[in-house]
């Protein structure tokens, strides 16, 4: 955890008192209308939303799971853009016997408090960022991705370099640019729309992911601890996802959403070292590993610990 400076603790008080949500983290159980998922790709993301869409059919109170795709923007919005988004997210959830609707779109966290609106119950699953980004790398190269082509076009004969040459050669690699951006990635979605949130690669930007994690999160999960991510989720929001564990262990061993499965040359340590180097989001993950395992503690406590 960060070192409790009198800096840091001052800007915690006023980022509590501007958007408060989870301050006393106790693993209690919470029953909220709207479930926010605003998903990190490759990050085990699609098998979750899916486990999640099947235990919605199995609840004895069901929820609506959104699969409407418009609001799948991982860019900054402005203040006008940010107020739309969180007004037409808002009104996904219905009325009626079922209302209570979880979404999971791919976009940075949003403040709906500053618009006057509840704040949606947000969670997240985080993998460690070099391995995210491997994944990326070649699913862009040989997943089933809608932009294979364009992205072909744009690096010609680079398209099917190994990642491990393509560092190998340095600055001649067109694709250095975005895995820069790419090791920024979850600080941007964490941080939201704020303008330090700007450049992710700021420590203003990295202060304030951790902040919005670690206060305005019901639970960031990581991708490998999956099983571990299930439990606590049913624990935490049992309206949604008390039947989680048993569809997670008996799921089929072949549901993968998205298969990526080219012979992928591991990296050396030095090619490890030069992604890390690259972006912010390893020092975000140490953090939110960190904070998993504190909170998973606390809810064994609580809860003892029956993965079935």
């Amino acid at each position: 955890m960060w070192a409790y400076s009198y800096r840091r603790q001052h800007y915690v008080l006023i980022f509590l008192l501007i958007v408060p949500q989870y301050h006393c983290w106790d693993c209690s159980p919470i029953d909220p209308q709207l479930v926010l998922y605003n998903r990190l790709a490759k990050s085990g993301s699609s098998t979750l939303k899916y486990l999640s869409f099947a235990a919605s059919e199995q609840q004895a109170t069901p929820f609506r799971p959104v699969r409407d795709t418009k609001f799948f923007d991982r860019g900054m919005f402005e203040p006008e853009k940010q107020l739309r988004t969180a007004q037409e997210i808002a009104a996904m959830v219905p009325n009626g016997p079922v209302n209570k609707a979880m979404y999971a779109p791919h976009l940075r966290w949003l403040n709906f408090t500053k618009f006057d609106l509840k704040q949606p119950a947000y969670i997240n699953i985080f993998r460690e960022p070099v391995s995210r980004l491997v994944s990326s790398y070649y699913y862009t190269r040989y997943g089933d991705v809608p932009n294979k082509e364009s992205v072909r076009k744009a690096l010609g004969r680079q398209f099917l370099w190994t990642l491990n040459h393509c560092l190998d050669v340095g600055r001649e690699c067109y694709a250095r640019t975005w895995m820069k951006q790419y090791m920024n990635e979850a600080v941007s979605f964490f941080c939201g729309h704020a303008p330090e949130c700007g450049d992710p690669s700021s420590d203003a930007a990295l202060a304030r992911a951790k902040l919005i994690a670690e206060y305005e999160y019901i639970i960031v999960g990581l991708t490998a601890q999956y099983k571990d991510t299930v439990w606590m989720l049913s624990k935490l929001i049992p309206s949604y996802f008390g039947n989680l564990t048993t569809i997670y262990n008996h799921r089929p061993r072949n549901s993968n959403v998205n298969k990526n499965k080219p012979k992928i040359e591991p990296l050396t340590p030095e090619q490890t070292a030069t992604l890390r180097s690259f972006g912010r989001d390893p020092e975000l993950f140490a953090f939110l590993n960190e904070l998993f395992d504190q909170r998973l503690a606390i809810c064994r406590a609580r809860y003892g610990y029956d993965d079935e």
